[in-house]
């Protein structure tokens, strides 16, 4: 059963890296991958050294809480996962209030309904897992959770994303 579970999990990250791809294809307003000025790619640097610093934070927290024999109620796997993701949603939040998330050919409208569709996939995942029992066992959360972490993820990113495009609005209408 670990060798099929192991298959699916593969393919499905294929399969979310091929629509990743069209995803981000189509928000771009000439068919490329996005394209950066140097405030931006500095910016993006910014973005990074924050989400690497949030990752190193958590993992300081997971490796205190191993030393004092606390063990959170989730499979190893997933908890650093979670780290990854939080440092991940750090960058992209930063980089997305700093004009630095989307490239110079590419538009946050297209972007933000994009963000809430992937968030809906990932919600009707892990609701899936839920349905069938998948999402806990022993005790632990299992690695399907991460569907409802990146639904949350994604609809943080889409507001974010909204509400940078209304301050924008109204720094031009000023």
């Amino acid at each position: 059963m670990n060798g099929m579970f192991g298959t699916i999990i593969v393919l499905a990250a294929l399969i979310g890296l091929i629509i990743g791809i069209v995803i981000v294809k189509s928000i771009s307003t000439d068919g490329r991958f996005a394209q950066y000025d140097e405030m931006q790619q500095r910016a993006r640097g910014v973005a990074y050294k924050y989400g690497f610093y949030t990752m190193t934070g958590c993992l300081a927290l997971v490796i205190v809480l191993d030393l004092f024999d606390i063990r959170l109620p989730m499979e190893q796997n997933l908890i650093y996962m979670l780290i990854f993701l939080c440092g991940l949603t750090v960058q992209a939040c930063t980089s997305i209030w700093k004009d630095a998330y989307v490239g110079l050919n590419t538009k946050m409208s297209r972007f933000l309904p994009a963000m809430v569709i992937i968030a809906l996939f990932n919600l009707f995942v892990g609701i899936s897992a839920i349905a069938r029992g998948g999402m806990i066992s022993e005790g632990l959360l299992q690695t399907p959770f991460i569907n409802l972490s990146l639904a949350v993820i994604f609809v943080i990113l889409a507001i974010v994303g909204g509400l940078k495009m209304l301050v924008n609005k109204r720094e031009e209408e000023d």
